[in-house]
């Protein structure tokens, strides 16, 4: 379902105010962020690699009250799109403030009339820790439940032979050996997941669940499904367009070159050490966040969830799996993520994957 398709159905319930909470945040720059967001059309948005909350403001009818994260910057005014009303708040991070308006509601209108800040002005009100005191109750339960997952976190499920480090922009020997793990486990062709999904790195020595927790803490399911290699094309070269910086992938080497428009930046893909034929039918494995579309790759949307098979694997289950049977843990760059700025694909090439008209 859609944000749109959210939205409506909230509203056909009978909702009088509908608001959005989204892990996106607005541009630093509010004003020039409106005037880049005038120039795209709503296509142009839908397919980026990111979306961010004035986007969403602007282009999804029928939120009243937007409210941002993930940049860790919070603005003392709200922002109020000047098409769909849509009033953004946005908050700094880690409990620092707490974001605070007061609304009018229009009831025969189901409407907002109007709004107010409450602290002097502004949205955001400073939290500071000597203020508050905590819950004994609270804070007995939280105490209680430290020392229960202490425990099983700090068990030691491996060791590391060299340090893990990862990379955002390409290939590191963590990248390659989570995508590795993900395509070993169901017994896939090609493997592929998103750098952001990967936020930390493992030390050489000993290896725990904490470790491992703090490398994917957010729960991903590893999923499986069948495509061509025309579509792993497409998926590949969606992650490149524009600043877009790729995958971490597992089973194939891939050359492209980001001098070339977009849509014609992959110029050879081996999988399995063969070259990608167009028409070949593939077991590729993701994750569950993928495959619902995010990330830019609105495409996989169109694979029918029947044809998704869920591992019931977390990707970190997965991870804990390896270094309890293969300890100590050895990985490393090897070639399979390739950016050369003078790659041109042949004449093969361009016959087999012409220019995709979505790219």
């Amino acid at each position: 379902m859609s944000l749109q398709q959210a939205v409506d159905e909230l509203r056909a319930q009978g909702a009088d105010i509908v608001v959005a909470l989204v892990h996106t945040g607005l541009p630093y720059d509010r004003r020039e962020g409106y005037r880049r967001l005038k120039q795209r059309t709503y296509e142009e948005v839908i397919h980026s690699t990111h979306i961010n909350a004035m986007e969403i403001a602007h282009f999804v009818k029928g939120i009243d009250i937007l409210l941002g994260g993930h940049l860790h910057r919070g603005y003392q005014q709200p922002w109020e799109d000047p098409v769909t009303h849509t009033i953004c708040l946005q908050n700094y991070a880690y409990l620092g403030n707490l974001g605070w308006i007061e609304v009018e509601l229009h009831r025969p209108t189901r409407s907002i009339a109007g709004y107010r800040t409450v602290a002097d002005g502004n949205a955001l009100i400073l939290l500071q820790e000597e203020e508050f005191w905590p819950d004994s109750v609270v804070a007995a339960f939280v105490r209680e439940q430290q020392a229960i997952y202490e425990k099983e976190f700090r068990e030691v499920i491996g060791e590391a032979a060299v340090s893990l480090t990862r990379s955002s922009i390409g290939e590191a020997p963590l990248n390659n050996l989570i995508a590795d793990v993900m395509r070993e486990r169901v017994k896939a062709d090609f493997a592929f997941t998103n750098f952001g999904g990967i936020r930390a790195e493992i030390r050489s020595g000993p290896v725990t669940r904490e470790d491992v927790f703090k490398v994917l803490p957010f729960g991903n399911e590893i999923v499986s499904f069948q495509a061509s290699g025309r579509l792993i094309k497409q998926i590949l070269e969606r992650k490149l367009r524009g600043s877009g910086r790729g995958l971490v992938i597992s089973g194939a080497r891939v050359v492209f070159n980001r001098n070339l428009p977009d849509g014609q930046r992959v110029v050879y893909v081996e999988i399995g050490g063969k070259p990608l034929e167009p028409d070949r039918i593939y077991r590729v494995a993701t994750s569950d966040y993928l495959i619902e579309g995010n990330s830019g790759l609105s495409m996989l949307r169109d694979i029918p969830r029947s044809e998704v098979a869920f591992s019931g694997i977390l990707m970190r289950e997965a991870l804990i799996e390896y270094f309890e049977q293969h300890s100590p843990v050895r990985a490393k760059v090897d070639g399979r993520w390739q950016h050369d700025p003078n790659a041109e694909p042949s004449p093969e090439w361009r016959k087999m994957f012409p220019p995709s008209p979505q790219m």
